[in-house]
């Protein structure tokens, strides 16, 4: 308490803790680990199962793994922040750790104060809710490049779950989490601010709504994200919108595949109350209604696409300047690059703007190192700007048409090479049949 711990390597195992912290507890002053590793420590009071760090402005913790530890009846089973001011945690493995009751944070539960996680890995973490990290009345924390997967909530937020400040997330990737009621990998639930962007959300499922992502109130949006083969039992098998929010939530640039609700209420976003608004998004591949707003005023949309939906939208949802039937994205999609679409589809609103996710690709179908917007043959790998044009009926050069500059005796449009009868045309074919007098037998 109030000094200054440096910890380089090490190993803390099978220790146990009464009330804070089952390896390590740190009140005050600074604390510096990094390269170290925590594994099947135990607390039985207020959390941290394998270490506790309260109030301070200055604790780091980098390269460290923390595996197997617990909380028996408390929360954060790997780390537990309280009310730090600017606590890093960076690099870190949490693996396996569990909070057996209480609020959560399977692997990390931040209480107020900002708290910044990245480039970290969770996997296999489990909570009350917030399987792998609870983030409660926190001023401004911050999650940057984090992997979760295959987390597990008893409650909410298979993989996060937020209650109450401002929250950050960019560069998430979350797969296989699970959430028994909602928000298979996010359940946000604040008066703050929460931002969700550049992240992709891949086989989660939840057993409430929101097989995703379950938001409720605060400020809320989402960008740059893509939703693959989510699944909730209820509402939302992706995204589900269920609180108040001022202003209204927005979900924008975003890239749906695949989800499922169990219900139909809404395969990919499903808003309840007041205004969502939805934009730019693409969804396909539903074999449900992919969006489904409760009431006519619920979800409000401009410049989507839909492709392969059963139904695309119900419950008078508006959208305007929707784009219909257009799949035009690169198959078959998976988590990490998904759903991208092609320069010069509809997908591709020019300069800088597309529909979806991921900006638009010029692809080289015929491997002829040129890409489809300037190859007038994508198809053909001899055909390519700057191929030497031949007589053969096709422009090999794109430039200027068929044939172009080649000898033409006659003037008649084809080439000598393949022109029958140069020299002589339909002047002197008297049946007009379209062959030459010298070679029609019967003119």
């Amino acid at each position: 308490e109030n000094s200054t711990l440096v910890m380089q390597g090490g190993l803390m195992e099978g220790c146990e803790g009464g009330s804070r912290g089952g390896a390590l507890f740190a009140r005050d002053g600074v604390v510096a680990i990094a390269d170290a590793t925590f594994r099947f420590n135990m607390v039985y009071g207020r959390g941290g199962g394998g270490l506790y760090l309260d109030r301070s402005a200055a604790h780091t913790v980098v390269e460290t793994v923390f595996e197997g530890n617990f909380a028996s009846g408390g929360d954060g089973g790997g780390i537990y922040v309280d009310r730090g001011d600017g606590v890093v945690l960076d690099g870190l493995t949490l693996s396996n750790n569990v909070s057996a009751y209480a609020q959560g944070g399977g692997g990390i539960f931040v209480k107020e104060g900002p708290a910044y996680l990245a480039s970290s890995l969770m996997v296999g973490n489990s909570g009350a809710s917030g399987g792998g990290l609870y983030v409660e009345n926190s001023a401004a924390s911050q999650v940057v490049d984090v992997s979760f997967v295959g987390n597990y909530a008893m409650d909410r937020g298979g993989a996060v779950f937020v209650d109450a400040g401002a929250f950050d997330l960019d560069g998430g990737a979350f797969e296989s989490n699970i959430a028994s009621s909602n928000g298979g990998a996010i359940h946000w639930t604040s008066n703050g601010v929460g931002t969700v962007g550049g992240s992709h959300f891949c086989f989660n499922a939840a057993g409430g709504s929101g097989g995703a992502v379950y938001a409720d109130g605060g400020t809320f949006s989402m960008s740059y994200s893509s939703f693959l083969f989510n699944d909730s039992a209820d509402a939302g098998g992706a995204v589900s919108v269920a609180g108040s929010f001022v202003p209204p939530a927005t979900l924008t640039q975003l890239s749906f595949a695949g989800n499922h609700s169990a219900i139909g209420l809404g395969d990919a976003v499903h808003s309840s109350r007041n205004t969502t608004f939805l934009e730019r998004s693409w969804m396909g591949y539903h074999d449900g209604t992919a969006v489904v707003s409760s009431a006519p005023a619920n979800v409000v949309g401009a410049d989507n696409a839909y492709w392969g939906n059963a139904i695309n939208t119900a419950g008078g949802f508006s959208d305007a300047n929707a784009v219909f039937g257009s799949a035009e994205i690169l198959e078959p999609f998976s988590c990490e690059s998904s759903l991208v679409p092609l320069v010069g589809s509809a997908l591709d609103l020019g300069p800088g703007a597309w529909i979806g996710r991921y900006e638009p690709i010029d692809q080289d179908g015929d491997g002829d190192g040129f890409t489809a917007s300037i190859d007038c043959n994508d198809e053909d790998a001899g055909v390519f700007p700057g191929q030497t044009e031949l007589c053969n009926g096709v422009d090999d050069n794109c430039v200027a048409g068929i044939d172009e500059g080649l000898a033409d005796s006659d003037a008649d449009g084809v080439c000598d090479g393949l022109d029958a009868c140069v020299g002589d045309d339909r002047v002197g074919d008297a049946d007009s049949d379209g062959v030459c007098a010298d070679l029609d037998c019967d003119d």
